[in-house]
């Protein structure tokens, strides 16, 4: 409920601002039951969710983990959230790890490539 009441907040200043933007543009239901179920504590565990899009997350990622880390501080979940969390594996010495495998074809030219970050386009 506090992430739906965020979002709708969130939707409501667009409004304000003139923009015709309601809460299931900004942010899905079931993202909200997904980003409540996960609960990410950083950008790059919001990113890693892979519901969001680019341009999302840019606008109101930082908004949206301030208020997940502030109600897990306000209600005293530290410990449980990381109870619930796998261990972060260490990370490996980059020189002495082999080179990723070379791809046969080259994938560095899209055709479709034209910039828009179709995630953040709610199709009905």
């Amino acid at each position: 409920d506090r992430i739906n009441d965020l979002v709708g907040n969130w939707a409501t200043e667009e409004q304000q601002a003139g923009n015709k933007v309601f809460s299931w543009n900004i942010i899905k239901p079931e993202s909200v039951r997904s980003i409540a179920a996960k609960v990410p504590t950083t950008i790059e565990e919001l990113n890693g969710l892979g519901i969001l899009g680019e341009n999302i997350i840019k606008e109101y990622g930082n908004r949206l983990i301030r208020n997940i880390n502030g109600f897990i501080q306000q209600e005293g979940l530290q410990e449980t959230i990381s109870q619930k969390r796998p261990p972060k594996r260490a990370k490996v010495d980059s020189q002495k790890s082999s080179p990723p495998p070379t791809s046969i074809l080259d994938d560095s030219f899209d055709e479709f490539d034209t910039g828009v970050d179709f995630g953040s386009i709610d199709i009905p």
